[in-house]
């Protein structure tokens, strides 16, 4: 008898076809069999109480382990460890994997032309993209030629390695690049790591932007910066400029924008099709809610000008 080995009354329903209801009922109102029904089962999870977790896990992001393991007859500490099996069992090897960033050598030639490909490509893609009025002209005071110059010469190295990657970063080789403590403008990429695990959703996430705080928790890594050569008003915001649209690249390049609402889902589409790998393919979730270009620069000096 299923009572007699352990099986909850859950399980012996899927089994036999019948009503979970019905035949709780039946088992209170007959002593025998319940006296042969284990509170909480112990032992090795069986493929069915698997199926019923991963479907518990799918509906919310944090799951409930005390109301999980009330339902199916379990402890709270069997299904928190359950729930670590399948995370790890789930868990892209590359994430796991250690740093495979070459050596701090020069570019190649072939790693260049594919940068100034890749950054061509998501610059044409900003110039069709929704963008404020005032960006808009910014982006037609150049060639892009000479945008995609100025970008690349701000990018390290290491950084420039992974850009021009056949596959999209993993976890520990964006954690291995460096971060600058300085007060230069710059490019950073902060990473965030989930605290409570769930195989449905990503273990990892990354933001992408141009200003911090100290003090914030999460890895912070340096994609890029530049020391401004005037602080006179207009240079700074050309610099601003330059850094901003930097920014909103390398969002889309490491697919770090978010899938966006309902009613902005064909713009999001078209700025998450420009990053150069497949985004099914990349181990982290993107949490960068906008196009930073949907936003004006604005004058220094807390004037009212923006730019």
């Amino acid at each position: 008898m299923l009572l007699g080995k352990g099986f909850q009354i859950w399980e012996i329903a899927l089994r036999i076809g019948r009503s979970e209801s019905v035949l709780q009922r039946t088992v209170q109102d007959n002593g025998v069999l319940a006296s042969l029904l284990k509170r909480v089962k112990t032992g090795r999870w069986t493929s069915a109480e698997e199926d019923v977790l991963l479907r518990h896990l799918a509906k919310r992001a944090v799951p409930d382990k005390g109301m999980i393991a009330q339902q199916m007859g379990r402890t709270t500490n069997s299904v928190a460890r359950q729930i670590r099996k399948l995370a790890k069992g789930r868990r892209s090897p590359m994430s796991l994997s250690a740093p495979v960033t070459s050596p701090d050598t020069e570019l190649s030639k072939s790693e260049i032309a594919t940068l100034e490909v890749r950054l061509d490509r998501i610059l044409e893609g900003l110039t069709m993209a929704d963008k404020t009025e005032r960006w808009y002209r910014v982006l037609m005071e150049a060639p892009r030629v000479e945008w995609i110059e100025r970008i690349l010469s701000l990018i390290p190295t290491p950084v420039g390695r992974i850009l021009a990657g056949t596959s999209p970063p993993t976890i520990a080789e964006l954690r291995s690049l460096e971060w600058e403590h300085t007060s230069r403008l710059g490019v950073y990429a902060w990473i965030l790591t989930r605290k409570i695990l769930n195989p449905f959703y990503p273990e990892h996430y990354i933001y992408v932007g141009s200003a911090t705080k100290y003090g914030k928790k999460g890895h912070f890594v340096a994609l890029l910066s530049m020391e401004v050569e005037s602080y006179e008003p207009n240079e700074i915001v050309k610099a601003r400029h330059l850094i901003v649209l930097a920014e909103a690249a390398l969002t889309i390049w490491l697919g770090a924008l978010t899938e966006g609402k309902p009613d902005g889902q064909k713009e999001r589409l078209l700025l998450r099709s420009l990053c150069p790998w497949d985004v099914g393919q990349i181990s982290y979730c993107g949490i960068c809610s906008h196009n930073p270009l949907s936003v004006d620069v604005f004058y220094p000096l807390c004037t009212a000008r923006s730019y």
